[in-house]
């Protein structure tokens, strides 16, 4: 069956525009579909589609885009947003059905400049390619001396003259056939260090937004290391203490003949202990903003790599186009939704502050002090 390309697209968008809307919300949820990887099908099919001539030869008649419209149509005349077991299971058989049709799309054979790509130009070696240039092109050197001489000697055999003319063409067609891989594969490294060139540019300019985030990373870092120093020098300032105290009272120096003798002393075990808590708490405390944030750089560094991967292993400069282009889209989409949900209002900004007291060591330790004030008046 001939379809058009204006056709497919018309039916790409139908469908994405009904994944969309809020009347399906819902349903998209009850069954677990995963729009990110359902849009990732369409862009790239319609990427498929891009390079394919206008009238488009279906030849699979399980996959007539007239047939995937009526099923979306019926479907979505009957469903009135309410949720039921058989709604979800006819949508989960009508999406596996779309998505099979996309790999459909996706399989037809594209087509660039008007032919198709015999090879893949990254998978040769453009040295080795230039070695064989070269021996051809000493061999047809040889043949046409060789032609010359018998053409000179003044009575030429037709025969070999024939021959060797065949064997003329035949180097001169292989030759060419190597010339092209080598200018395709040389045009294909400048487009990959071009788009190499793009990526590390665009996250160089990323880093002057994230700088911010650095900086934060930084002061958790040598906070975290401050407070895991001060407190290994009030464990020793504890253990210095403890052996004074000792060799105090083993020498008589400190005289402890009533409970308040020891008063001094004994209030300073709680002390050390409750400064110790502190810095081990506040030590913990910024050792986890630190991984947070180191986590969030490295997404971004680990994101620049897989996009600089994709862009040297894939097979063709438009293949990875296509894909880089289909990451940054899913990166935007990804990032808008999380500016949604991180939208915190005044109210949710005080629960969180409340909760933040609450998990305080310090603000426990107060509480306790104001029960046993209570508990001393009654």
């Amino acid at each position: 069956m001939k379809s058009s390309k204006e056709q497919l697209y018309a039916l790409l968008g139908y469908i994405s525009d009904l994944l969309y809307s809020p009347k399906y919300a819902e349903l998209n949820r009850s069954n677990r579909v995963d729009l990110d990887k359902i849009t990732g099908r369409f862009d790239y099919a319609r990427n498929r589609l891009n390079k394919l001539p206008e009238d488009i030869i279906l030849e699979n008649e399980d996959y007539l885009p007239t047939d995937i419209y009526k099923a979306w149509k019926r479907f979505d005349a009957a469903f009135d947003g309410k949720v039921t077991e058989q709604v979800k299971k006819s949508y989960g058989i009508l999406i596996k059905r779309t998505s099979s049709f996309l790999e459909y799309l996706k399989s037809l054979p594209g087509e660039q400049n008007g032919r198709r790509t015999a090879y893949n130009a990254r998978s040769i070696s453009v040295e080795d390619e230039k070695e064989k240039r070269a021996r051809l092109k000493k061999q047809y050197d040889m043949l046409r001396e060789s032609i010359a001489r018998e053409r000179n000697t003044g009575n030429p055999d037709a025969g070999e003259m024939e021959a060797l003319r065949k064997q003329l063409d035949a180097v001169a067609g292989e030759m060419k056939k190597v010339q092209d891989k080598v200018e395709s594969a040389e045009a294909d490294r400048k487009t990959e260090a071009r788009w190499t060139d793009r990526i590390e540019l665009a996250f160089k300019d990323l880093g002057n937004y994230t700088r911010s985030i650095e900086d934060e990373k930084d002061k958790a870092t040598a906070e975290y290391w401050s407070f895991l120093i001060i407190t290994w020098i009030l464990a020793a300032l504890f253990c210095r203490f403890y052996y004074l105290f000792i060799k105090g009272v083993q020498s008589h120096d400190i005289l402890l003949n009533t409970w308040l003798d020891y008063l001094p002393y004994g209030m300073m075990i709680p002390l050390y202990g409750l400064l110790i808590w502190l810095c081990v708490y506040q030590k913990n405390r910024a050792h986890k903003i630190s991984i947070e944030l180191t986590t969030r750089l490295f997404n971004i560094h680990y994101l620049e790599g897989l996009l600089k991967l994709t862009n040297t292993l894939s097979a063709n400069p438009d293949e990875a186009i296509g894909k880089i282009d289909h990451a940054v889209d899913s990166m935007l989409r990804s990032y808008l939704k999380q500016v949604d949900r991180n939208q915190l209002t005044e109210t949710e900004l005080s629960r969180m502050e409340a909760k933040e007291m609450e998990g305080s060591p310090l603000w426990k330790l107060l509480q306790e002090i104001k029960e046993l004030i209570k508990t001393i008046r009654q």
